[in-house]
C-alpha cells in the first residue's frame, strides 16, 4: 500500500505459508497474515510465543506486529498481543487500501500538467510570440462528445470530496441519463460529499424519477423542487461547472467552466433556487414509492445488513452508505416496524416477510 511493507522482508526470512491469502487484496504481505491468523488462533499470546512457534527470526515479528499495529488490526494487551475482530481488521484495512487508490487516482486525474510539459519538448510545438509559456488550459471550454463529458464526470467523481450541486430539467432527466448519472452520484455519497439535487415540478410527476429521486435521498442527497428551473447545472466543488451551451439545442454541447467568477455566479444562482425550493416529497419517508407498505430496495439492505453486522460502521460499508444516512435509515426502519430496538426489529422484519 505505501512501499514494500516490513512485513514483505518477513515472509522471506522463514515465517510459514498458510494454503490461502485471502488478504493479499486488502494489502497485507503473507508474513502480516500469518501473524494475524495465528493471534486469531490464540488471543494475547506474547512475541516471544509467536516467534518460537511461527519459526521466525529475531525482529522479523516486531517488524510485522509493527505493521499490524499501524495499520489497526492488532494492539498489544498486557505481556502480549490481541488481534482485532476479523469485521473490524478488514473494515479498516479496506479504508486504508481505498485511501490509498484515491490518492491514486487524484494523481492520475492530474496528468493533464504532464501532458503539457513533455508537449513543450516537441520540435514542432510552436513557441508563444512573447517567448513565454504556452497558454494555461481554457477557463471555459465546450465539449461536444457525451462520451468524454461522461468520462470527464465519472473522473470528477473519484476526486470532488466535499460538495456536488446538480440542477436536473424534466427533459435531461431521461432513464439513460439516469443510469449514466445515478451511480455516479452515489459514487459521491458514499465518499462523504454533501450532494444536493434540484428539480422542476413537472419532474416528479415521472413515477421512474420519483424513485430516483428517493433512493437519492435515501443514500444521503438533499432533494429539493425548484419552480423555477429552467436549465440543467453541475457544480463540483464551487470550482468546476457544467452547464449546456445553448439550453434550446442540445447538440452544441456543454460548457466546462473553471473561470472562478464565472463559476461563483452559478453558484450563487444555484443557491437562490435552493433556498426559494421546497423540500422533495418522501424524501425522508421510509416507506416505498408506491406507498403500499413495503420498504425500498436500499432499506432492504440496510435491513439486510442490521441483522448480520455487529457494528454499524460495517453495516453502513456493506451497503454502501456513509455512516451517518445509515445510522438514518436503522432509525427509520425501527419507527417503520414499531420495534423497541434492533434485535425487536428483526425478529418483526421476518414475520412481514422482509427478510
Amino acid at each position: 500500500m505505501r512501499g514494500e511493507s516490513p512485513g514483505a522482508d518477513a515472509s522471506r526470512a522463514g515465517l510459514p505459508q498458510v494454503s490461502r491469502r485471502v488478504m493479499r487484496v486488502l494489502g497485507l504481505s503473507p508474513a502480516e497474515e500469518d501473524v494475524y491468523r495465528r493471534l486469531l488462533a490464540e488471543p494475547e499470546v506474547s512475541t516471544h510465543h509467536l516467534r518460537s512457534v511461527l519459526g521466525a527470526r529475531a525482529g522479523t515479528v516486531e517488524a510485522v506486529l509493527d505493521r499490524l499495529r499501524e495499520l489497526g488490526v492488532v494492539e498489544e494487551h498486557g505481556e502480549g498481543w490481541r488481534a482485532q475482530e476479523p469485521d473490524a481488521a478488514v473494515a479498516r484495512l479496506v479504508d486504508d487500501r481505498m485511501d490509498h487508490l484515491l490518492r491514486q487516482v487524484r494523481a492520475l486525474a492530474h496528468t493533464g500538467s504532464i501532458v503539457e510539459e513533455l508537449e513543450r519538448n516537441r520540435a514542432d510545438t510552436p513557441v508563444p510570440p512573447d517567448g513565454g509559456a504556452p497558454a494555461e488550459t481554457a477557463l471555459v471550454e465546450r465539449i461536444t462528445d457525451p462520451v468524454e463529458l461522461q468520462l470527464r464526470l465519472r473522473a470528477l467523481s473519484f476526486i470532488s470530496c466535499a460538495e456536488l450541486l446538480s440542477a436536473e430539467t424534466a427533459e435531461t432527466l431521461t432513464a439513460d441519463h439516469i443510469r449514466r448519472t445515478e451511480p455516479v452520484k452515489h459514487r459521491h455519497l458514499r465518499q462523504g460529499t454533501t450532494v444536493r439535487q434540484l428539480v422542476p415540478p413537472d419532474a416528479v410527476e415521472d413515477p421512474r424519477v420519483v424513485r430516483h429521486l428517493r433512493e437519492l435521498a435515501f443514500a444521503g442527497a438533499l432533494v429539493r423542487v425548484a419552480p423555477e428551473l429552467d436549465r440543467p447545472l453541475t457544480v463540483h466543488d464551487r470550482e468546476v461547472a457544467h452547464l449546456p451551451a445553448d439550453p434550446v439545442d442540445g447538440d452544441r454541447g456543454t460548457l466546462c467552466v473553471r473561470e472562478p467568477g464565472l463559476v461563483d455566479t452559478l453558484v450563487r444562482d444555484f443557491d437562490r433556487l435552493w433556498e426559494e425550493a421546497e423540500e422533495f416529497d418522501g424524501a425522508d419517508s421510509p416507506t416505498d414509492a408506491e406507498g403500499d407498505g413495503t420498504i425500498s430496495e436500499v432499506q432492504a439492505r440496510v435491513l439486510a445488513a442490521m441483522c448480520r453486522a455487529s457494528k454499524d460502521e460495517t453495516g453502513a460499508r456493506r451497503v454502501g452508505l456513509a455512516l451517518r444516512t445509515y445510522r438514518r435509515h436503522v432509525a427509520e426502519l425501527i419507527h417503520l416496524l414499531g420495534a423497541d430496538n434492533r434485535v425487536h426489529a428483526a425478529l418483526l422484519a421476518r414475520d412481514r416477510g422482509w427478510l
